[in-house]
């Protein structure tokens, strides 16, 4: 599962199995990063006045766009920076 696809807001469940032992559970309901993400971005976007004549479509597209931009260049970073540590 890549880094967008994963839930923005993950919940932890713990139960007991029929022996009384705890079971964790990652509930993945809900959003994804992906989706919060654009949504911010599309929000941004709505609000600045230079996209007021924009249609819909292009508000989306471009949140989208920037959505993936960024996801990228923060798995980048990611990539980056497990490159650099040190081993242990």
């Amino acid at each position: 599962m890549n880094n967008g696809d994963k839930p923005a807001f993950p919940t932890i469940k713990v139960s007991n199995d029929a022996y009384s032992r705890p079971i964790t559970v990652q509930d993945a309901a809900g959003m994804t990063k992906r989706e919060v993400m654009a949504a911010i971005i599309m929000a941004g976007a709505s609000a600045n006045p230079q996209y007021a004549d924009c249609k819909l479509g292009v508000i989306i597209d471009d949140a989208v766009k920037v959505t993936d931009a960024l996801l990228k260049a923060l798995d980048k970073k990611v990539d980056a920076s497990r490159e650099s540590a040190p081993k242990v």
